[in-house]
């Protein structure tokens, strides 16, 4: 709890304040400031004006500058006029308080910090209404009221909600039974579960840079973890989800660090690979949202600060919590460490139920619904997870299949491992549960149905090198790309896919798992193709930027590369040979129209093996070079279609086609 003390007096201004508008509730015999105008009781004003009249003396201005203030962080003097002026305020009045949300902030990056913004109220009444007298519901995560909230939704879930009905099923191999309670003392320990069948929950949580904080089970400590583990040895997430577990009613927790052998490889080949129907089974799973470590725990208690400005009653004052990772795609958020590891991602799409301890609140999301305990989560149908659950139903199209897995890799991708080669099995869970799905056999991330289409990716960031150079993935798969990397597939914007359009012909798809789980750590893996492969020139311009630009030329005609990893530029002498398959020609949504897909290739080791390097998108036609005249380099007997500048010249030709028309198609290998 917080205050803040008056502001020094200022002049007062007579003249009616922007603010008027909430005062259309106030009683002019005990408001000076009443208003008797019709007005919505809600108007965006820039922050620059807010603080002039604050300082003019407004005491309603006041009130809503410093509930800013107290709260964030103002822009360095040098820049805080530039700054605030592209700031704007959006105020607006509810039954039980003000609600105020700051827009935007020029040139920060902590912008998910104040998107839902504040709330206001009256602690205490008095003759103006400008802030409503009222009170803030609890969001404390670890009171008994949202335990109770907790066994409301769940029970609500498991009564009525036909997706989220689970078969009864065995415990996983290990648990931790959480002991008999005597008072507020557990008594956890390692439990070997026998094949016996019961409920259980699941914790999903980051074991932190170093791993330090968290506790584990290793061959040296098992027998000792059978017997009891020690209560003040565990870290704060794992007391708290102990806790969590017991306040709604099971006995059993699984959690990862304890319930696998860390240092047994085949302990953890094993149970690893039964992580995504641990997940499936577990009656709710608990995601400690807010903590990078074992250290931050999950409970949090709503911060209010009260203020006591002068001539005025008591007001509070609280941040809203932040709702944006539920109204879209997900990606990486510093203010929620959990969705930026790989791993938890398919904890929380698996999961039949999950509860989010966040930095602001308690947010429960099922495979039908979700909910939150400020009560204003939106029902959201383009998450991840909405798109997964639609997914798994049996009357969903193919389409709808592969968009669903395009989507879980775009956003797995970006997350970050701690050890390199979890590449795949950290999403080894998902993949099993998309087998049977008419995506055809699963290979190194990827399927095997209209197999070219899923070697259209691209990384939507720069890749960076692996620069320990383990084996992950082969090069085609988007997993061989260092994990934070997003990938993009083209699937998202194809209109239909037809035999036709692919340019290559698929003889045999084969990986060599490096465990008993085919959907996990691979050894190797191989494509054999037939197409069409030419050579051309990469060329690196505009080296003042930062990664550059690569271009591919053949000829005249050039078109911009995405590469899948940054190159070493002092390692590499431009312009470079590379070569060049023809993938596919396809038709994407408008305004794209046609698009021609090229994968450029290095030579492997071995006569007929090439490595992928990036992929060239070409979208309507293929630019000349600066330095060539195009109506003599067009060969006779080709029909290149040409468009014309403002000036009449000629600048682009459709020249992908041209490139490969008279060569022949030889067998490949891609590793």
């Amino acid at each position: 709890m917080s205050h803040l003390t008056p502001p020094a007096k200022v002049l007062v201004s007579k003249e009616p304040c922007f603010c008027k508008q909430l005062h259309q509730y106030c009683d002019p015999a005990s408001c000076s400031e009443a208003w008797d105008g019709a007005a919505p009781p809600h108007f965006n004003v820039p922050w620059v004006k807010l603080v002039d009249s604050a300082i003019a003396g407004c005491h309603t201005c006041q009130i809503l500058q410093q509930s800013v203030e107290m709260f964030e962080e103002l822009p360095s003097k040098a820049d805080e006029l530039l700054k605030a002026m592209h700031k704007r305020v959006k105020i607006r009045r509810v039954p039980r308080s003000v609600m105020l949300t700051p827009q935007s902030w020029y040139g920060t990056n902590n912008d998910a910090a104040y998107e839902e913004g504040f709330e206001i109220c009256q602690v205490s009444p008095s003759g103006c209404d400008a802030f409503p007298e009222g009170s803030f519901k609890n969001l404390a995560t670890g009171d008994s009221s949202s335990f109770e909230q907790c066994r409301e939704w769940i029970q609500d879930c498991r009564k009525t909600h036909k997706a989220c009905q689970a078969e009864v099923h065995l415990l996983p191999r290990r648990v931790i039974d959480i002991g008999h309670i005597e008072g507020e003392e557990f008594s956890p320990r390692l439990y070997e579960t026998h094949n016996e069948i019961g409920d259980y929950s699941a914790l999903s949580h980051c074991w932190g840079p170093a791993a330090t904080s968290v506790l584990t089970t290793t061959i040296e400590t098992y027998q000792g973890r059978l017997l009891g583990i020690r209560w003040d040895l565990l870290c704060r997430t794992f007391r708290e989800g102990i806790i969590i577990t017991h306040k709604l009613g099971l006995r059993y927790i699984w959690i990862d660090s304890l319930c696998i052998i860390q240092d047994d490889i085949l302990d953890w080949q094993s149970e690893s690979k039964q992580m995504g129907s641990i997940y499936s089974y577990s009656n709710f799973t608990i995601a400690a949202l807010k903590s990078e470590d074992g250290n931050g725990g999950c409970f949090v208690d709503n911060e209010k600060i009260y203020l006591h400005p002068a001539g005025r009653p008591l007001i509070a004052v609280r941040r809203l919590p932040r709702h944006s990772a539920w109204e879209h795609y997900r990606t990486v958020d510093p203010h929620l460490p959990l969705f930026s590891r790989a791993w938890t991602l398919q904890e929380e799409l698996l999961a039949p139920r999950v509860l989010y301890y966040g930095p602001d609140e308690l947010v429960f999301q099922c495979r039908s619904a979700q909910a939150c305990l400020c009560g204003k989560t939106p029902q959201n149908w383009g998450t991840t997870k909405y798109k997964y659950e639609i997914a798994r139903l049996d009357s969903s199209s193919l389409e709808v299949v592969r968009q669903s897995w395009a989507s879980i890799v775009q956003q797995y991708s970006s997350r970050f491992l701690t050890i390199r080669t979890d590449r795949l099995p950290a999403i080894s869970g998902l993949a099993k549960a998309f087998e049977n799905r008419g995506l055809g056999r699963y290979i190194a991330g990827i399927w095997t149905e209209n197999l070219p289409i899923w070697l259209i990716w691209c990384r939507q960031d720069h890749g960076s090198i692996d620069s320990n150079n383990v084996y992950v993935a082969p090069s085609w798969s988007w997993a061989s790309v260092a994990a934070g990397t997003q990938v993009f597939f083209h699937i998202f914007a194809m209109r239909e896919y037809k035999p036709s359009d692919s340019r290559v012909e698929v003889l045999d798809a084969v990986v060599n798992p490096a465990g008993a789980d085919h959907t996990g750590a691979l050894h190797s893996g191989h494509l054999y193709l037939r197409g069409r492969v030419i050579c051309a020139d990469l060329w690196l311009t505009d080296v003042r930027r930062k990664r550059g630009e690569h271009r591919l030329r053949k000829g005249p005609w050039e078109t911009e590369v995405a590469l899948d990893v940054a190159p070493e530029f002092d390692r590499v002498l431009y312009p470079e040979k590379v070569h060049c398959l023809f993938l596919c020609s396809l038709v994407l949504e408008e305004p794209r129209g046609l698009v021609q897909f090229i994968l450029i290739l290095k030579e492997g080791d071995q006569p007929g093996e090439y490595k992928r390097r990036g992929i060239a998108i070409v979208e309507k036609g293929v630019q000349l070079t600066e330095d060539c005249e195009c109506s003599s380099e067009y060969r006779p007997g080709l029909e290149l279609e040409r468009e014309k500048d403002l000036r009449g010249n000629v600048r682009k030709c459709d020249a992908v086609e041209a490139w490969f028309k008279d060569v022949e198609e030889k067998e490949i290998t891609l590793i």
